[in-house]
């Protein structure tokens, strides 16, 4: 089956323009499964909690609704970044809407980077692995995590854990590091998942304690294989799609020699 991952450069606090935006991509592929960025519907520079919450939307909002369904009309699903309001608390989620339009994934981001420590509540859902069925029948174990938790080892591997054969990153990466697609490798290698990134491009300025501040944003979304191969990546600057074609089955066989499987070889007692 074929996936994809949406590099945007959304505007920063347009929710009309950037909703429309992702009605296009949706359009645009003929990838069952689409992977849209972290905080895709916002933009991401938010320094305190009163600059976000004007732009803040319930899982159930009106924006939220418009995509489920753009999912239904045209039989895909996807995964996106939200900048969710719940009660009096915001977090920076991802949800994930099945082709009938429904919500079958919510998770709140456990790792939260720089900025979003004044903004958003420490997310509180837990790693979660979803039943996605597609479409064409195909049924996926997916896990989501969000951009700073590819840091975290324990992220990719408790999603690995429950099962997960594609772990999905919508992602705003500012740093430069050129071992970005090293550890995404590594991440798919080491639990034999296959990963799909997706970052957006552009930069954003915003002010914090009266500064002016600003963020670029790296690109370079990719789809990364089980066995840790890049099976797609986009620049650092444009607006695009990746796409590429996956074998989920060969991810639920953990063994890779008669005597050696990756995770039954594994000693928590001795960790």
């Amino acid at each position: 089956m074929k996936i994809a991952v949406v590099q945007t450069d959304p505007k920063h606090k347009d929710v009309e323009h950037n909703l429309g935006r992702m009605l296009e991509s949706i359009d645009r592929t003929d990838a069952e499964l689409l992977v849209f960025p972290e905080l895709a519907l916002t933009g991401y520079l938010f320094t305190a909690p009163e600059q976000a919450m004007p732009y803040a939307r319930a899982i159930d909002s009106a924006e939220v609704n418009s995509i489920a369904a753009k999912c239904r009309e045209v039989g895909k699903s996807i995964v996106f970044g939200h900048l969710e309001l719940f009660g009096e608390k915001l977090f920076n989620s991802a949800l994930v809407i099945d082709h009938r339009g429904e919500t079958i994934g919510h998770y709140r981001k456990a790792h939260l980077f720089h900025f979003e420590r004044l903004v958003f509540s420490p997310g509180d859902t837990g790693f979660r692995v979803f039943d996605l069925n597609l479409k064409s029948g195909e049924a996926i174990k997916l896990g989501v995590m969000i951009c700073y938790d590819w840091r975290f080892p324990e992220s990719a591997r408790s999603l690995a854990l429950q099962g997960a054969d594609v772990i999905a990153i919508p992602s705003n990466i500012v740093t430069r590091t050129g071992m970005l697609h090293s550890v995404l490798q590594t991440r798919a290698f080491e639990n034999k998942v296959i990963v799909a990134f997706a970052d957006r491009v552009g930069a954003e300025r915003g002010e914090h304690d009266g500064q002016a501040s600003e963020l670029t944003y790296r690109g370079e979304s990719c789809i990364v294989n089980y066995n840790g191969e890049l099976l797609a990546k986009l620049d650092d600057e444009s607006e695009d799609i990746a796409t590429a074609e996956i074998d989920i089955v060969s991810t639920r066989n953990k063994s890779f020699s008669e005597l050696n499987n990756i995770f039954t070889d594994r000693r928590p007692d001795m960790y």
